[in-house]
């Protein structure tokens, strides 16, 4: 038992104050209430389960002065039972008031009590395994600075500021029933012992925890308000993970204190492996048709008490293209900051965007389900595609037309196999060829030519008489659409006896019809030599070499020895052409040669140059052959070859 003072000279309000200098005694909850703000309450065991430190509704929410709001009033059949518990229900008036109200609660200590007690703000309860009955063995309610406004007694109010105030629970169990709806009520009367206690107002409101002003102050270091009973309902939620929490405490003057103590929530926060990874959203991007991918949805507790998943995608369940796979969440129970992972699979038959959304039902209050959408692009399936291109003109048309040939003579040109598809093209072997046209280089057949890949197979047309003739090549390949490629090749035999022009240059390669005269520095000159030949078997005749397309400036003729020329089987003549940039920049231009070759009356020759200065882009390009213009070498080299001549190379003694 505790022994009480009888201070009768300030009201009913200090009936029970005692000297400050007293001890108060306690039995508090143990190592188990240090967890109460890291455990919920689990169902069928116990655990300390936080206070919601951040809910507005929580801490003091009234004060009943009986000193200064006159006496309780008495009970009537309408008023709950527990007002006869109490022996009266507070008045209308409130002539000490709580600010602010609620107060808020705190993980703090309540201060002034011995031995001192654990952080709270927690209640420790424990639910049999029926769910039947709960027990309460110990807890804590600390708030943040109030203030106590007292107006009774004097004209003037009294303001008493204090920090560090609360509940303390005893250790002593007390035990209720729980009716079906998962509410206790306990009523326990508490003397002679105390097993609930306020915080004593000497250490509240003295430096530095608080302070008073007013006329009542010489009395706050002796008030107390030591509870003697308490009323406390406990209402769980359906899972029994929550509740809330109200307490009434009366003191020995019949003062009464109102608290609300609601139990911290669950609170679901879903993630999955797509970034951004809290956006609800699960895109899957491009995937191939009849192939599947998987993406992992993670479920997190993020809140102080235990949540409870329901069934994931009940309600709103995924349809193909997408499904719901390893689920290790619904049904599950998560502890505070525990986690489970369920698959979501996204395989599309065929090809099509798509979307659906799945919904994850929890025990969360505020955020009961939660919908996540899922997206997906069904792409086709990789698949080759033959492309072929060959080297004339129309290159796409898939026929080679190599015009006229001498008896004897050999023309070759190109076929290209290229891979346009997503997946490797497998080729044949290539067949259909027969004389007088043939296979020579064939680099395609029994190939694998990667996606944008190419490969090359040359054709010859060899003419054996004179005539026109045809034939075709096939080119088989794994591509489905198009498994074999046919190209078409043509030519006509011609008789020796007919002129035959053919026009070379000095640069590589020389028969292109081509001339670059390269990088020519401003104000110098190249030349390049064009080389006429007739390789028929008569006389070829040429005429007026440039005439239907002179050359202009820069470009120019320097020395023309084919212009109205015969030329005899096997002869050939020489015309010079020169490039004489005035300036930088790229120039072009071409010339014509014509002559009686019957199959080929004009040949086109294109020139091509670019002026550059004194030592732009390095050393420039020497002229083939001696040929005119000369070196640019950039002032570095020069003053670096200077020094070589002046000095010669110095060999490092080995």
């Amino acid at each position: 038992m505790r022994a009480r003072h009888n201070n009768s000279n300030i009201g009913d309000l200090a009936d029970n104050a005692r000297g400050s200098n007293r001890m108060k005694t306690r039995t508090l909850p143990g190592s188990a209430a240090a967890l109460a703000l890291l455990a919920a309450a689990l169902p069928a065991w116990s655990a300390p389960v936080a206070v919601d430190t951040t809910s507005p509704a929580n801490g003091f929410t009234d004060l009943f002065s009986a000193t200064f709001d006159g006496a309780l009033s008495a009970c009537t059949p309408a008023d709950p039972a527990w007002c006869a518990f109490f022996n009266g229900k507070p008045g209308p008036n409130r002539n000490i008031v709580i600010t602010p109200t609620p107060t808020g609660a705190i993980n703090g200590v309540p201060l002034g009590i011995t031995p001192e007690p654990v952080a709270g703000s927690y209640l420790d309860l424990t639910l049999n395994g029926a769910r039947t009955e709960v027990t309460i063995s110990g807890g804590t309610i600390a708030v943040p600075a109030i203030t106590l406004t007292i107006q009774g007694g004097t004209p003037n109010s009294t303001a008493v500021n204090a920090g560090g105030a609360g509940v303390v629970f005893s250790s002593v169990p007390q035990t209720a029933a729980l009716d079906a709806n998962g509410r206790a009520e306990f009523l326990v009367n508490l003397a002679p012992s105390i097993a609930a206690d306020f915080s004593t107002f000497s250490v509240i409101v003295g430096a530095p925890n608080g302070s008073c002003s007013g006329p009542l102050c010489a009395i706050i270091p002796i008030l107390t308000l030591d509870m003697v009973r308490y009323r406390l309902v406990i209402d769980y939620d359906p899972t029994f993970t929550t509740f809330t929490a109200d307490f009434i405490g009366q003191t020995g003057n019949n003062s009464i204190l109102s608290i609300t103590m609601n139990s911290v929530v669950p609170k679901i926060s879903v993630t999955d492996s797509v970034a951004p990874p809290n956006d609800l959203l699960v895109p899957f991007g491009d995937v191939t048709e009849l192939t599947s991918a998987s993406r992992t949805v993670t479920v997190t507790n993020s809140g102080g008490a235990s949540l409870a998943v329901g069934a994931v995608g009940l309600a709103n369940a995924l349809a193909p293209p997408f499904a719901l796979a390893n689920d290790n969440c619904s049904a599950a129970t998560l502890a505070p900051a525990a986690n489970c992972t369920f698959n979501v699979t996204f395989a599309p038959g065929f090809v099509g965007n798509f979307s659906d959304t799945l919904d994850i039902p929890s025990s969360d209050a505020t955020n009961p389900s939660v919908t996540v959408t899922v997206t997906g692009n069904g792409t086709a399936q990789p698949v080759p595609n033959i492309t072929v291109t060959d080297s004339v003109a129309p290159t796409t048309d898939q026929s080679v037309p190599f015009g006229t040939a001498s008896v004897g003579s050999t023309v070759d040109q190109t076929v290209t196999v290229i891979n346009e598809g997503n997946a490797d093209l497998v080729v044949g072997t290539i067949t259909g060829l027969v004389a007088p046209f043939s296979l020579v280089n064939d680099n395609c057949s029994g190939q694998t030519v990667a996606p944008l890949g190419s490969c090359t197979v040359g054709v010859r047309f060899e003419p054996t008489g004179v005539g026109a003739v045809s034939d075709s090549l096939d080119i088989p390949s794994n591509d489905a659409a198009t498994p074999v490629a046919t190209v078409t090749v043509s030519g006509t035999g011609i008789s020796l006896a007919t002129p035959d022009i053919s026009v070379t240059d000095n640069t590589l390669p020389a028969d292109d019809l081509l001339v670059p005269f390269g990088n020519v520095t401003e104000g110098t000159s190249r030349d390049r030599t064009i080389t006429v030949t007739n390789a028929g078997g008569l006389d070829l005749l040429i005429g007026a070499v440039a005439g239907a397309n002179p050359l202009a400036a820069p470009f120019s003729v320097v020395t023309d020895g084919c212009s109205a020329q015969t030329l005899a089987p096997g002869g050939s003549c020489i015309v010079t052409v020169r490039y004489a940039p005035p300036g930088t920049g790229p120039a072009s231009d071409s010339l014509d040669i014509p002559s009686n070759d019957p199959d080929e009356a004009s040949v086109i020759v294109q020139l091509t140059g670019t002026g550059i200065t004194l030592g732009e882009g390095g050393v420039e390009a020497p002229s083939p052959g001696g040929g005119g213009g000369f070196m640019a070498v950039d002032p570095a080299t020069l003053l670096l070859l200077g020094a070589v001549g002046i000095w010669g190379w110095r060999r490092r003694p080995s």
